[in-house]
């Protein structure tokens, strides 16, 4: 429609309107352009929004060309519902939103054509996933009996998949924890790092630079200040209280500065094999904790706000736990932190999934070789002096 207007107008003008003057060809040259990029950038933004469906979760990718950009991901287990949502404009052109319901709130997979085919594909992930578990259990379960009867001893391979239930392990992490040279200068390059089995991530050094701008300016000026005043300029201030004073601005804002950096660096975000830590420490000041086991983990969101979240890749990873929620507040690739937030939460779900599931497996199982065992040995044949003690240990057919 701009294009539209623009060269309408434009023609107007050059025609009719003002031909002598200028002002349609400066029309066309403005409003061309601009509605030339305009529609490039909506078809970018068009192009590059996704809905993915995997065995394990649901996941949408909204992305506002150099703006914005989002991805909701929900675990299938924490589906409740799948419905479709249709305006009168949809309905005609077939294109509907397809609404994912989970405990926490609604992932809207927004104007998708063959929306019903999608709602139904998403059921049928959502409850294969559900026989696929039981289907597992049932396989390990026949493992566990045949290891009680038979006295079969499971293999290496079953071991690990009755524990984990087949869940892919990573590799023992091998980073360490920074020393004082890297406390001092690698903080900026090292703003994700593994040590312990505990993944610990900091704010972006875009954030840094942004605190310590102003400080750092003022204590440029004020060295800049010192330098000409030592050397002969500005003479109409005393010489030893300008210095002084500028000696002293300097420090106060050297401690500025540090202040800042040390705020930035004390705040940190970790993962570990049991839990999410968002940890907040002021220098000199208060410290904020907040923690949340793995399992009780709900969904997991990110954002990328700004001009200068997409040009640097940093953002907001959004965690909701039950009612509350704990942030990672301008992390470094956001949409790698929700990716190992993931991935811990399902080890660490599957890790209590299998312990429970053990424990009733084992339970289970000896009461059903126990039933076995006395089976076995009330079925054996009677000796003549069990005969005559007048004991006979068979079931009575009665």
């Amino acid at each position: 429609v701009l294009m539209f207007l623009s060269l309408f107008f434009s023609l107007l003008m050059l025609w009719f309107w003002l031909p002598e003057r200028p002002y349609g060809w400066i029309l066309l040259g403005v409003g061309l352009p601009v509605a030339l990029g305009w529609a490039v950038w909506r078809y970018m933004d068009w192009r590059n929004d996704f809905f993915i469906l995997t065995n394990k979760r649901v996941v949408w990718i909204e992305k506002v060309a150099l703006i914005y950009d989002s991805r909701q991901e929900a675990p299938l287990r924490t589906i409740m519902s799948v419905g479709l949502s249709q305006s009168r404009l949809g309905g005609l052109l077939g294109y509907a939103d397809v609404v994912v319901q989970t405990y926490v709130g609604t992932i809207r997979l927004h104007d998708l054509a063959h929306a019903e085919t999608l709602a139904r594909l998403v059921e049928t992930y959502w409850h294969n996933a559900e026989h696929r578990n039981r289907r597992e259990e049932a396989e390990v379960m026949d493992r566990k009996l045949r290891q009680k009867l038979d006295g079969e001893r499971l293999t290496e391979e079953e071991t690990q998949a009755s524990q984990m239930g087949g869940l892919p392990q990573r590799e023992a992490p091998t980073g360490q924890e920074p020393g004082f040279f890297q406390w001092l200068f690698s903080d900026f390059i090292r703003l994700r790092y593994e040590a312990n089995g505990a993944i610990t991530y900091r704010k972006h050094w875009f954030m840094l630079v942004r605190t310590t701008a102003l400080p750092a300016l003022l204590l440029v000026l004020a060295l800049v200040a010192f330098a000409i005043r030592l050397t002969g300029g500005l003479p109409s201030l005393p010489l030893m209280p300008t210095l002084i004073g500028l000696g002293l601005l300097m420090f106060v804002l050297f401690l500025w500065s540090l202040y800042q950096y040390a705020d930035w660096r004390n705040d940190v975000f970790q993962i570990t094999m049991e839990q999410i830590i968002d940890l907040d420490r002021k220098p000199l000041g208060h410290v904020r904790r907040r923690s949340a086991p793995l399992e009780n983990v709900l969904s997991i969101e990110y954002e990328r706000r700004g001009f200068w979240g997409f040009l640097f890749n940093f953002g907001t990873v959004y965690i909701s736990v039950g009612n509350s929620q704990l942030t990672f507040d301008f992390v470094y690739d956001p949409a790698e932190v929700q990716q190992d937030i993931f991935y811990r939460m399902g080890e660490r779900l599957e890790q209590v999934r299998q312990f429970e599931i053990e424990a009733e497996r084992e339970r289970v199982s000896e009461w059903i070789a126990s039933y076995h065992r006395r089976q076995s040995s009330d079925t054996r044949p009677i000796d003549g002096n069990e005969r005559r003690d007048g004991w006979d240990r068979r079931p009575s057919l009665d």
